[in-house]
């Protein structure tokens, strides 16, 4: 009956109305489903998809949009900006093609979509150390690095220069040279490294850092860590994986970490996160892990030194100010805390400074 479909109607629309209302994105994926003809509710699915950097849900959703609409301006200007964040430029231009090219939305997205080669300069140092009074090393770096980078993809490297003064032994020096080589895009990417520890004195043998780290991006960043630490001195040797996932949902960003470390016959795990608040022009983030690591260089921080303590928790927090597309310019601190035996407890404080600038990046 006529009247009986026009209820059906009326009901659907107020429930595609109400959750639409409330932005919840789940409760909309679920009624898609049910009403897989709904234009208004796809599209809507697709711009909070974008919002939070499911890009994958969003493309899927503004191409059922654009299908059931014939290809309405919101739809196919989405689903551009959707390949666009995906690195898809070809495709996102393929969809610009569409539309009206005096439709300032299309000028802006065609304007950021473009893929110029562009140079990324970056220079940063750090500091660790441990409190005199325990007579740890103290150590600094001085960090280079340089690239080029599109729109879609970057590659870079740099170099790094580690100097460990024992404070109890002025003779003591030891010298870490890092090297370190990056490619990428939007979707994933990954960096190499390496380092070779040497003590100008002679007294200790070399050492050195081979590892690596791989990111995939299909929502927020998957990253890996895998490094192989061979310490100077008589120090283990260290394997270690360090799993973290970084989740945006809005301005806040989760990001849980893992790792494990095989030392001298041992497994020791240990896991913990980082809290960050992303907005623009500032980023902030803070966060802690807990279990026993035997020190090693961690490939995020190079200043950090191979010392024989076991580290039993960590901490750090850190801001950044400016356009990462731009110029930018970022602090951090973070401490290790170690129970050598038979000591009290201590902690080694890292401080950081790193300035990044790209001359005729991003529009």
């Amino acid at each position: 009956m006529p009247w009986l479909l026009a209820i059906a109607v009326e009901a659907r629309a107020d429930d595609v109305a109400d959750a639409i209302g409330r932005g919840d994105l789940e409760e909309l994926e679920a009624l898609r489903a049910r009403y897989p003809q709904d234009y208004a509710l796809a599209l809507e699915v697709g711009w909070l998809a974008f919002q939070e950097g499911r890009y994958a849900l969003a493309e899927e959703a503004y191409t059922d949009a654009a299908t059931l609409s014939g290809g309405s301006r919101d739809a196919v200007l989405g689903l551009a900006w959707t390949r666009q964040r995906l690195g898809d430029r070809r495709g996102a231009l393929a969809l610009l093609d569409q539309l009206d090219a005096d439709d300032p939305a299309v000028a802006e997205l065609r304007a950021a979509t473009r893929d110029p080669a562009y140079a990324v300069l970056l220079a940063g140092g750090a500091w660790t150390a441990l409190p005199s009074g325990d007579g740890g090393p103290a150590t600094s770096a001085t960090e280079v690095r340089a690239g080029a980078s599109g729109r879609s993809a970057h590659l870079g490297g740099g170099a790094v220069l580690v100097v460990t003064q024992t404070p109890l032994d002025v003779g003591a020096l030891d010298v870490a040279t890092w090297g370190h080589a990056d490619a990428g895009s939007a979707l994933g990417g990954v960096e190499l490294v390496g380092a070779l520890f040497v003590d100008p004195n002679g007294d200790l043998t070399p050492g050195g850092v081979i590892g690596g780290v791989a990111r995939w991006s299909p929502w927020g960043d998957g990253r890996l860590e895998a490094s192989w630490t061979h310490p100077r001195g008589e120090l283990p040797q260290v394997v270690r994986l360090s799993p973290s996932w970084f989740l945006p949902f809005g301005p806040i960003g989760v990001e849980p970490l893992a790792a494990v470390q095989l030392t001298d016959g041992e497994v020791l795990p240990s896991g913990g996160g980082t809290l960050w608040l992303v907005t623009r022009p500032l980023a902030l983030w803070a966060g802690g892990r807990g279990g026993p690591q035997q020190s090693v260089t961690l490939l995020r921080l190079r200043a950090s030194a191979a010392w024989p303590d076991r580290e039993t928790a960590g901490a750090w927090a850190g801001l950044r100010l400016g356009r990462v597309d731009r110029a930018w310019v970022a602090g951090q601190w973070a401490g290790a805390w170690f129970d050598a035996a038979g000591a009290r407890p201590r902690i080694a404080n890292t401080l950081s400074l790193t300035l990044s600038l790209t001359p005729g990046g991003a529009s």
